[in-house]
């Protein structure tokens, strides 16, 4: 299955640990800021896109918050794509059974950890701006 995390803006954390395929904790101030949450299926293949509609214009107040929580099942066999603009992503992916990881980071702070269980063989590329990347295999 396929997952493409679309955050302009805002923290991003994933993990395993959910009973069902996605379970997700949304907290954001800024109501434009809303998640848009879609699942869709092409010649049997799934694809789960959860984004952060463009928001350019917005006035964001000095106390914006939009913190994304995503836990994903251990069970599902998961192609990742991250691509985020401003914020601190934290990738506890050991134990999730990925097989393709694809993060373009902009500005912020990057873990990527892969130790566990799940990731056997697999294909990534991390392309980071400006900040710090942690990866750890």
């Amino acid at each position: 299955m396929d997952v493409v995390i679309d955050i302009g803006v805002g923290d991003c954390k994933v993990r395993s640990g959910s009973e069902g395929l996605l379970t997700a904790e949304f907290t954001y101030n800024v109501e434009e800021w809303s998640p848009e949450v879609e699942y869709s299926v092409t010649n049997g293949r799934g694809t789960l896109t959860i984004s952060q509609p463009d928001a350019e214009g917005v006035s964001a107040p000095s106390n914006a918050r939009n913190e994304w929580v995503l836990e994903f099942s251990a069970d599902v066999p998961l192609d990742i794509m991250l691509d985020m603009g401003v914020g601190d992503a934290k990738l506890d992916l050991g134990d999730l059974r990925l097989t393709d990881l694809d993060v373009d980071h902009g500005v912020g702070e990057l873990t990527v950890n892969l130790v566990g269980s799940g990731v056997a063989d697999l294909d990534g590329s991390i392309d980071g701006g400006v900040g710090q990347v942690r990866v750890m295999v």
